[in-house]
Order: structure tokens, then sequence, then C-alpha cells
């Protein structure tokens, strides 16, 4: 099963920080983690066909550009960051792009293989700055290079009138719901967590219900 290690075992938690587990536990217990959607009866993967879209990349791309900004990018590289060490999946390269820094992305694109790389676009709103400017400048390059977006790329937003939902349509890009209360740190068991998941070629179902066994052992624990 595909879980994160450090939040598998409350008593390995317990041994290895004596206060993590409490404070932990008192999170569920306290906060509104155990009333939020991201964590209600059933965690939901995404819908098939954009699990088996994106898991297709991997045997045609060698890149992929995340674009995004907290929630919409934190989940993924946490994600990532626990998979590559262990040797855990396999993919395409993934650059996450949480900034403007105009050197860096101009040395980027002078050395991405464009005809070979993909996109995740994520903003819930659909609206955040940095990522439109981000899209802007890619999606300038590919079409310099004569590419089109179709099917290499994904963007993530909510289902409302937004310049990112208005962008898929118009290059007919798959547009994934992100829903409208799922955000900050629980988006990693939304769409953010479950496309790098998938381009890792790893099970999100695995991933969800590893989830669920933590937060219902939090919530079961007893008071310390």
């Amino acid at each position: 099963m595909v879980v994160l290690h450090s939040f598998t075992n409350l008593t390995a938690m317990a041994n290895y920080a004596p206060d993590a587990a409490t404070q932990w536990q008192n999170f569920w217990r306290e906060g509104e983690a155990h009333q939020h959607p991201a964590f209600g009866p059933q965690l939901q993967p995404l819908a098939a066909e954009v699990l088996e879209h994106i898991g297709m990349w991997p045997n045609t791309l060698t890149d992929v550009l995340w674009l995004g900004l907290g929630g919409s990018t934190l989940g993924a590289q946490a994600l990532q960051q626990w998979a590559q060490p262990a040797g855990v999946g396999v993919g395409p390269k993934i650059h996450f792009l949480d900034h403007l820094c105009p050197a860096a992305l101009q040395d980027l694109l002078n050395t991405l293989p464009l005809a070979t790389t993909g996109l995740v676009v994520i903003s819930k709103s659909g609206t955040t700055l940095e990522t439109t400017t981000q899209l802007g400048l890619f999606a300038q390059a590919f079409a310099a290079a004569g590419i089109s977006l179709k099917g290499r790329a994904v963007v993530v937003t909510e289902h409302t009138p937004n310049p990112l939902r208005t962008f898929a349509a118009a290059h007919e890009v798959m547009c994934v719901e992100h829903l409208p209360t799922l955000g900050g740190r629980y988006s990693v068991f939304g769409p953010t967590g479950q496309l790098l998941l998938a381009l890792r070629g790893l099970r999100v179902t695995d991933f969800l219900q590893g989830a669920q066994q933590v937060r219902d052992a939090a919530a079961a624990a007893p008071e310390a």
C-alpha cells in the first residue's frame, strides 16, 4: 500500500517525537480536519479516464511542467520528495514552478525538450496571477514551436467561469474540477496529489486508503 511512511504508525511517531502523536491526535479531535470534505467517510479518486490519461504520459513525455502556488504544488512536491529517493514509481522529470524568476524560467525554456514536455496547471480560483503568467509564457513557447497542447496538458480549477477554464476550452485541454471546499493542506488528497501519483505510476486508491486508515486511527485514539 502506498502511503507516506511518516504517518502510517502513531506508535512510531510517538517513539520518534513524544509530543508529535499527541499533537496530531488533538489536531483531528479539536480542529476542523475530521469534518473537512477531504476527510469524509470515503476519499474519492479522480475519474478513471483522467488518471488513465495522465498515466499514459510516461510513455511519451520526458518532462512535465507543474504550474501552481501553495496548496496547488506543495502536496505534490511532498509526494515527489517521498517517492523519488525511495525509488518508488516511474515517470517523467517534473519541474515544479512556484515562482516568476525570469532568469530561471528562461534557462528552463532554453534547455527543455518541448516536443516531449507536458503541462499541469493548477489554480483553485483560476485567476492566480503567477500561475496564469507562467501559463502564458509556456503556451507561447509551445505555439512558437508549432506544438499543440491538446493531449499534453491538464488544467485543474473550479467549475466557475475563469481564465484557466477559458484557456482549457480554447486549446482543447482536459480540465479537471477542483472542489471549492478543498484547498490548502488538504488539496493533496484531490487532483494535486492524485495527478502526481498517476504520473509516477502509483495507485491512487492505495494512497487514499492509507490516508483513511491514519484518519480513523487518529480519531479513535484515546486522549493523552
